[in-house]
């Protein structure tokens, strides 16, 4: 017989999210999310499970408190993925350890959250980063030898790696003062509900050694840089940013192309009116694709699926092919609940680059999608009253093996 639901029920809920396919399709990555029964607050953990059914999920992951964001490195032989255990597993100075601790003895530590590199052969995870302000994002580079990193960290002096822990403990300890307690603001961004301020925080794009564990800026932008994808051949990374002079003032987004080695930066798109994120390659390396439009004067817009050209030859205002234009569908619909996470939405693409995958919603259902990037064509791959969240692909003996998540 049904009962009514009683608050305890919440530590019952496990919710997954973020779904990643190993490059062999075998197996897949995903965040579980759960409910202590003594903390205030969620718990995040890595887990694997196989995609032939034959086993039982697995958890890979401490999970302390929040182990997120699972990544598969080209080989297939290390899954990096982001964690905040350094407060508990490492023995470090006082001046660190104990900075800002409440209740987990670690809150107030701006580095805490780092990458952390599990062999899938066997072993315990290794911490591969230490940025001052820690790690928001990454991504592997195609040859697996590097990581773009997304980091608030500061760049102190052009292009040189961060400070190491221990130049960091000293100066810590050498600085006894108390911490300023008043901010200079002079734009309209500097606060985020549920983040408090952010003015000072602006997350930037840096290069990570996957065997050193060295860091180097990469792009610094006025603004935040987002969405860090690399090419196939490993030597450019596209990203989105409003590098407008009036970025606080108007909410605009363009897409840039940076060159791995260099730093050179290209802008792709262009025009007082688009807005263009979550860039994606295509497998030739020449095109870019994108969500977002353009905002018409004095109408509402809708997200589109582009492709702009990698060298900026399509950086005008008007320039950039849409490819859903003629569709009925809207991409990157969203839910945020305490049942479905919230979770960015992507585009990947075929390994011939014919077609690419998005969610879009139909009739109220949330369903996979793939678009032409030929005539622009849509095929639905699902079909159900159901809300897909997420979902990931890879390229497996010529054909394309797809992960994802419904409810």
């Amino acid at each position: 017989m049904a009962r009514a639901p009683r608050p305890d029920d919440l530590f019952a809920f496990r919710l997954p999210s973020d779904p990643r396919i190993s490059p062999d399709g075998s197996t897949v990555a995903f965040t579980l999310q759960t409910v202590p029964p003594k903390r205030d607050g969620y718990r995040h953990a890595i887990w694997l499970v196989r995609t032939d059914g034959d086993e039982a999920a697995r958890q890979v992951s401490v999970g302390h408190r929040h182990d997120r964001h699972p990544r598969f490195s080209p080989d297939g032989r290390w899954l990096g993925f982001l964690s905040d255990r350094r407060g508990v597993v490492e023995d470090e100075p006082a001046a660190r350890a104990g900075a800002g601790a409440g209740h987990d003895g670690a809150s107030g530590r701006e580095d805490l959250v780092q990458i952390y590199l599990l062999p899938l052969a066997g072993g315990e995870a290794r911490r591969l980063t230490d940025l001052p302000r820690g790690v928001e994002s990454f991504a592997w580079a195609p040859d697996g030898r590097r990581i773009v990193v997304s980091t608030s960290s500061p760049v102190r002096s052009g292009r040189s790696a961060a400070p190491s822990a221990a130049a960091r403990a000293a100066s810590a300890e050498a600085d006894s003062g108390p911490d300023s307690d008043y901010h200079f603001v002079d734009r309209l961004g500097y606060l985020a509900n549920g983040k408090g301020f952010v003015h000072h925080r602006i997350a930037h794009l840096w290069l990570v050694d996957v065997e050193t564990g060295a860091a180097r800026a990469l792009a610094s932008g006025p603004t935040v840089e987002q969405g860090a994808a690399w090419s196939p051949d490993g030597r450019r990374i596209a990203f989105a940013a409003n590098r407008r002079r009036d970025h606080d003032l108007v909410e605009r987004s363009d897409l840039f192309v940076a060159d791995a080695e260099t730093g050179r930066t290209i802008q792709i798109t262009g025009g007082p009116m688009s807005y263009f994120g979550g860039p994606t390659w295509l497998p030739d390396g020449e095109s870019v694709a994108a969500l977002g439009h353009r905002f018409p004067a004095g109408a509402g817009s809708r997200n589109d699926i582009w492709l702009f050209a990698a060298d900026g030859s399509d950086g005008g205002p008007t320039a950039g092919r849409n490819l859903s234009a003629a569709l009925d569908l809207m991409p990157e619909p969203a839910m945020g609940s305490d049942l479905v996470p919230g979770e960015e939405t992507r585009l990947a693409v075929s390994a011939d680059g014919a077609w690419i995958t998005v969610i879009a919603p139909i009739e109220g259902s949330n369903e996979l999608w793939r678009i032409s990037t030929g005539d622009g064509r849509a095929q639905r791959l699902t079909n159900g009253r159901h809300m897909v969240s997420s979902f990931d692909q890879v390229a497996v003996g010529g054909k394309t093996r797809l992960a994802f998540l419904r409810s």
